[in-house]
């Protein structure tokens, strides 16, 4: 019965329903909500690093009783080029936004520095993932289920292999939709090496833009005003080029999930050692991992699979047809 429900919430997500002239669409997520008649509560989630994430936990509809807050702790988290706001514009719990979102900012950094913008997957597992995970947990003493959507997958899935024993404490598992790897982003199967080396550093900026632009069409391009690139795609936030090296890098390696490189000097200042850091499938244990997909044109199933294949725990594949 849950994911009987789950499917058609997410179903009702991805309709466009372009004859809509709900007001409410154009609202904050907490109007929105309210909107439809449902409480909301925000919380800030504080990381190691000093990035403030506000978390949006969608309540109870109408009066709130006892028994309210009784109920399953489930964590959604947007794709790339999105927030929060993603989950409720359609309809509906709490919802995590992630640095570079306008749900987002850093107690030290403005936008335009470049510390702001250097994180890929790795550092949204180690910091925002985490950090998120660990406060909700300890606000309801009830292990979630995590939720993520496209490449977000990504990260959730490094945030089980670098803390599997944390991961299964806090978690009864995971259920990703729209898993991204190997065959999506597919114009960057023609990227040569020199952008998963060098697209992060400011002199090879122009490059970049201009291989995007090439690549990915003339509506995605690089913010070149701020001191360190960020990518504008169809959705409603931008995101670090190191994003896009984080999903080269994952098309060379066949799936394995590795952090950015900076080289060797810059892999001893980063992580203390020569090389980055591969998150191994393997690694993940002791919770159940769901994988939803849809054979069309934005997420076929070929991604999902590799994933599903890659892993040892408790799995299941939905595969659903449109």
């Amino acid at each position: 019965m849950f994911f009987k429900t789950l499917i058609l919430y997410l179903s009702l997500i991805f309709i466009q329903n372009s004859k809509c002239e709900n007001p409410s669409i154009h609202g904050t997520i907490d109007e929105i909500a309210k909107y439809y008649g449902y409480q909301t509560q925000n919380i800030t989630v504080k990381t190691e690093d000093s990035f403030n994430l506000i978390v949006i936990r969608v309540m109870c509809k109408d009066k709130c009783t006892k028994s309210s807050s009784n109920k399953q702790p489930m964590v959604f988290w947007p794709g790339l080029l999105l927030n929060a706001r993603f989950y409720v514009v359609n309809g509906k719990d709490s919802m995590a936004n992630y640095r570079g979102s306008k749900y987002s900012n850093n107690t030290n950094l403005i936008y335009t520095d470049a510390k702001y913008w250097d994180f890929g997957f790795g550092v949204l597992a180690k910091n925002d993932i985490r950090q998120v995970t660990k406060t909700i947990f300890g606000l309801t003493n009830k292990k979630l289920i995590s939720l993520g959507h496209s490449s977000t997958t990504n990260a959730l899935v490094a945030y089980a292999t670098l803390f599997p024993q944390e991961v299964a404490e806090n978690h009864k598992g995971f259920i990703l939709y729209g898993v991204t790897n190997v065959t999506h982003f597919l114009g960057l199967r023609f990227l040569d090496t020199s952008f998963s080396k060098y697209c992060q550093y400011e002199n090879y900026f122009s490059t970049c833009e201009t291989t995007i632009k090439y690549y990915l069409g003339e509506n995605n391009h690089i913010d070149e005003k701020v001191s360190y690139p960020r990518f504008y795609g169809e959705g409603t936030e931008p995101l670090p080029t190191s994003i896009l090296v984080n999903l080269y890098q994952i098309i060379q390696n066949k799936g394995v999930f590795q952090d950015l490189d900076y080289g060797t000097l810059g892999n001893l200042k980063h992580y203390n050692k020569i090389n980055a850091p591969i998150f191994y499938l393997k690694a993940i244990k002791d919770i159940r991992i769901d994988i939803l997909c849809t054979n069309d044109d934005e997420f076929t199933c070929t991604d999902a699979k590799t994933t599903y294949n890659n892993l040892s725990v408790k799995k299941n594949l939905h595969i659903f047809t449109k």
